[in-house]
C-alpha cells in the first residue's frame, strides 16, 4: 500500500513538472537578466503584473525606445527605463535591436574613431534615442540619422558599463 501510494506522488510530480515545462507561464527566454533592449512600436502598455488581468499603469509612444528587461515572468518581461520607472509588457513588444539614449545636460561629443584623441565629428542631444552598433570598454559605436561615430558610454544608457559587447 505504502509503495503505491508513493509512486501515484512520484507520477503526480513529474507531471506536474512537464506541465510547467510546458506551460507558457513557467518559459522563460533563457537570456540573461538584466539585459537591454527596445521597444518594438509606438504604442506599448506597460502594466503593473504580468498579464493582460492587470491594469496598464501607462503606455509609451516611441519605437526604438532603449529599456532594460530586469525580471522574467512566463512570457512578461518586467522592464525599466533610464530613470528607474517600470512595468510589465508582453515578450512580443520588445526587440533585440540595440539602442541607447543619450543622458546628461549638455551635448555629448561624437568622436571619428573609439581611440582616445579622435576627432569629433558631432554633438548629441540629451534625450536622442541611437542605434548601437558595437562597443568598447569606454565608447559606443552609434548611429543617429546621417551621422556615425563613437560616443563615450557615460552618454550612453542602455549598454551594460561592465562588458565590451553590450
Amino acid at each position: 500500500m505504502i509503495r503505491t501510494i508513493g509512486c501515484i506522488l512520484l507520477l503526480s510530480l513529474s507531471a506536474a513538472q512537464a506541465q510547467e515545462t510546458l506551460h507558457p507561464m513557467y518559459q522563460h527566454s533563457g537570456l540573461p537578466v538584466p539585459r537591454f533592449v527596445s521597444l518594438k512600436s509606438d504604442e506599448i502598455n506597460v502594466r503593473v503584473g504580468p498579464g493582460k488581468e492587470y491594469p496598464i499603469s501607462w503606455v509609451y509612444h516611441k519605437r526604438n525606445y532603449p529599456v532594460k528587461i530586469v525580471e522574467e515572468f512566463g512570457l512578461w518581461r518586467r522592464i525599466e527605463d533610464h530613470q528607474g520607472d517600470g512595468g510589465w509588457v508582453y515578450h512580443s513588444l520588445l526587440s533585440g535591436k540595440r539602442t541607447g539614449l543619450i543622458v546628461g545636460k549638455e551635448n555629448a561629443p561624437v568622436f571619428a574613431t573609439a581611440t582616445e584623441g579622435s576627432r569629433v565629428v558631432a554633438g548629441a542631444e540629451p534625450g536622442v534615442v541611437v542605434d548601437v552598433e558595437e562597443c568598447t570598454l569606454t565608447r559606443c559605436a552609434i548611429t543617429a540619422g546621417t551621422v556615425k561615430g563613437w560616443l563615450d558610454r557615460k552618454h550612453l544608457w542602455g549598454t551594460q558599463a561592465s562588458s565590451p559587447e553590450s
